[in-house]
């Protein structure tokens, strides 16, 4: 049972004493009136188990079959080898009718050991640069400074207006 199932547990068993209103517990859950009250019918008829998911522990209706799953292994072993997971995939569905994804197909591989995972490449996108000091010289050999407008050093911002 995780952490979140054992607070709903505990509002659960606060309401059944008539420690919280079913409003207050539903709050504490973050859920509506409506969805607390399904929630401790639940409980009332299951126990503690009513805050585990119904479906935990039970296998996917999506998941591959076991014996698709061995064939499209040996067939992979046999056939394609040195294929990578997406071609070997494109091969299956077109010469055997095997229509398997090739994350899934990856997935099975690296399980068999036929497919090494490859570890992400981590590239620096973008080399920072120290920052420019706040006076610059220009090839005459005025100094400026960063402010806007790039005054001269010494140099008064309204005197440019006049030049």
């Amino acid at each position: 049972m995780s952490a979140n199932e054992r607070d709903r547990l505990k509002v659960l068993h606060e309401v059944e004493q008539g420690h919280l209103k079913q409003k207050q517990g539903a709050e504490q859950l973050g859920i509506t009136e409506r969805g607390f009250r399904k929630l401790l019918r639940r409980f009332r008829d299951k126990g503690d188990g009513a805050v585990v998911h119904a479906l935990r522990n039970r296998r996917s209706n999506r998941r591959l079959g076991d014996e698709v799953a061995k064939q499209a292994i040996k067939e992979v072993k046999g056939n394609y080898r040195d294929f990578g997971p997406t071609l070997a995939a494109e091969y299956l569905k077109k010469d055997l009718s095997i229509e398997i994804s090739r994350e899934t197909l990856r997935q099975l591989l690296i399980r068999e050991g036929v497919w090494e995972a490859k570890p992400r490449k981590v590239r620096q996108v973008h080399v920072w640069r120290p920052r420019r000091s706040c006076r610059r010289t220009d090839p005459v050999g005025y100094e400026y400074s960063c402010v806007a407008g790039g005054a001269r050093a010494g140099e008064d911002v309204s005197d440019r207006a006049d030049r």
